[in-house]
């Protein structure tokens, strides 16, 4: 039973600060009207975007959502997905 309730691996993925920033200058969005969306103190926006603090899968579909992010968005100077 132990085993159905263990969180997924992906919600322990951590995403990369700079995907975070790329999403943020794409849609013009501040620092701080993402802090107010997400109900998080802006130091920790701050902290995401330095690499001080680890940005979860689960962190990154919130700020997605908020950013209206279609599903699967990459920065622009992200390479291709392979097919």
């Amino acid at each position: 039973m132990a085993d159905d309730m263990s969180p997924s691996p992906l919600a322990h993925e951590v995403i990369e600060p700079a995907r975070l920033r790329a999403a943020l200058h794409t849609t013009g969005t501040t620092q701080a009207a993402l802090a107010r969306a997400l109900e998080v103190d802006v130091s920790t926006i701050s902290k995401w975007l330095r690499g001080d603090r680890p940005i979860h899968r689960v962190a990154w579909y919130a700020c997605s959502y908020v950013l209206e992010l279609p599903k699967g968005w990459t920065p622009p100077h992200a390479k291709p997905a392979p097919d």
